[in-house]
C-alpha cells in the first residue's frame, strides 16, 4: 500500500501537468485568434486554434471519464475482496470524486479494515490462550483428588481393607477428595451460569449486619482451628439496609472471610468493616495475614489462580472462590478492589447500594 507521501508524488504531478497543458492551450489559442482578428495573422489560423481548444477539451473530458471508470472498476474489485472478509463494508463503494486523492481514500479504508481485522485476530488469540490455560489449570486441579481417590481404593483392594483402622481412615480420605471434586464442579457450574447470565439476581432490600453474623457462625469452627478472631465494625450502627441478591452477597462474604481465615496468621484477626458513603455502603474484609505480592493482585480473580501452590493445597478450596465473587459483584454492577502488604495483611472491598 502506498503511503500518503508516495500518493501525493503520483497524483499531484498528473493533475498539475494536465491543468498546465489545458491552460497553455487555451492561452496560446486565444492569443493566436486575437492576432488573426487584428490582421497580424491569417484568420484561418485563429479558427484552427479555437478548434484545437474544442478538440483538446473533448479529449480531456473523455480521458477524464475513461480514467475515472477504470479506477472505479479496480476499486470495486478491491472492495469486493474486503467485503468477503469484513462484514462492516457491506455496500459497494461510492462513486469516485476525482477532486479527492483516490489512493489516499482507498488506503484509509483498507487500513481501517486491516486494523479491525488485526484486533479481531488478537482477540481470538487471547481467547484461544485463555481456553488452553483454563483446560491446563482444570486438568491440574482435578488430577490430585482423582489420583488420591485411586490410591486409597487401590490400597484397600490390595488387602488393607481387612484392617479396620486403615479401612476407615482411607475411606474418609477418599470421601474428602470426592467432596473436593464435587465442589470444583459446582463452582464451575456457578461461574458458567454467571458468565452467561443464566443466574437471575433477585435484588431485594435486606439488613447486612445479621447476614455477616450468620457467615461468622458458619465459619466459626474453621476460625477456631487457627484461633483467628472474627469481628464486625459497624461504627455504632445496629442495622444497615442494602439492595442486592441476599444469597449471592452471602456467598461473596463467605468466600472473602474464608480466604482471610485460610491465609491469616495464627492468633490473628479478620474484621468486616462497614462504611456508609452517600447512597452506597462500603464493605471491607480486612485481615492481618501473610499478605499478597503486588504482582499477583491482578490475577487473584482468575480461575484456579493460586499465589502459593503448596499453601493453597494445604488449605483446600477450589481456586474458584474469588472468580465467583468477581462475577456476582459484576452482576450487581460493582467490582472487587484488593490491596495488600506482604507480612501485614490484605483488604478486599466492594460497594452495595443502600
Amino acid at each position: 500500500m502506498l503511503n500518503k507521501k508516495t500518493q501525493k508524488k503520483v497524483i499531484s504531478p498528473i493533475k498539475i501537468c494536465l491543468r498546465i497543458a489545458f491552460l497553455t492551450t487555451i492561452w496560446v489559442s486565444l492569443l493566436m485568434y486575437g492576432f488573426s482578428l487584428a490582421g497580424k495573422m491569417d484568420l484561418t489560423v485563429g479558427v484552427i486554434s479555437i478548434g484545437a481548444i474544442i478538440v483538446f477539451g473533448a479529449s480531456y473530458l473523455i480521458s477524464y471519464l475513461v480514467i475515472k471508470e477504470h479506477i472505479q472498476k479496480r476499486l470495486g474489485l478491491i472492495y469486493q475482496v474486503i467485503q468477503t472478509k469484513h462484514q462492516r463494508l457491506n455496500q459497494t463503494p461510492k462513486r469516485l470524486s476525482m477532486s479527492q486523492n483516490v489512493l489516499e481514500k482507498v488506503h484509509e479504508d483498507v487500513a481501517e479494515w486491516a486494523e479491525e481485522l488485526d484486533e479481531k485476530v488478537k482477540t481470538q488469540t487471547q481467547l484461544a490462550d485463555y481456553r488452553r490455560q483454563f483446560i491446563g489449570n482444570f486438568s491440574h486441579e482435578i488430577k490430585t483428588p482423582i489420583f488420591n481417590i485411586q490410591g486409597y481404593i487401590d490400597t484397600l483392594l490390595d488387602g488393607a481393607m481387612d484392617d479396620d483402622s486403615i479401612r476407615e481412615k482411607y475411606l474418609k480420605q477418599a470421601s474428602k477428595n470426592v467432596t473436593r471434586l464435587i465442589s470444583i464442579v459446582e463452582d464451575l457450574t456457578t461461574i458458567s451460569k454467571l458468565e452467561y447470565n443464566q443466574v437471575v439476581m433477585n435484588k431485594v432490600e435486606f439488613d447486612l449486619i445479621p447476614l455477616i453474623y450468620d457467615v461468622f457462625d458458619e465459619l466459626a469452627l474453621k476460625a477456631d482451628e487457627t484461633n483467628i478472631t472474627l469481628t464486625l465494625d459497624s461504627h455504632g450502627n445496629n442495622f444497615l439496609n442494602v439492595k442486592g441478591d441476599k444469597m449471592a452477597i452471602r456467598q461473596v462474604l463467605s468466600n472473602l472471610i474464608r480466604n482471610s481465615i485460610n491465609y491469616g496468621k495464627p492468633n490473628g484477626k479478620t474484621t468486616v468493616n462497614l462504611i456508609e458513603m452517600n447512597s452506597y455502603a462500603i464493605i471491607q474484609v480486612i485481615d492481618d495475614g501473610i499478605g499478597i505480592d503486588k504482582k499477583h493482585l491482578n490475577h487473584l480473580c482468575d480461575r484456579f489462580y493460586r499465589v502459593s501452590e503448596s499453601r493453597s493445597r494445604l488449605k483446600g478450596g477450589t481456586g474458584l472462590g474469588l472468580s465467583i465473587v468477581k462475577h456476582i459483584l459484576e452482576s450487581h454492577n460493582q467490582s472487587l478492589s484488593i490491596s495488600s502488604v506482604i507480612g501485614k495483611g490484605s483488604t478486599f472491598a466492594f460497594h452495595l447500594e443502600k
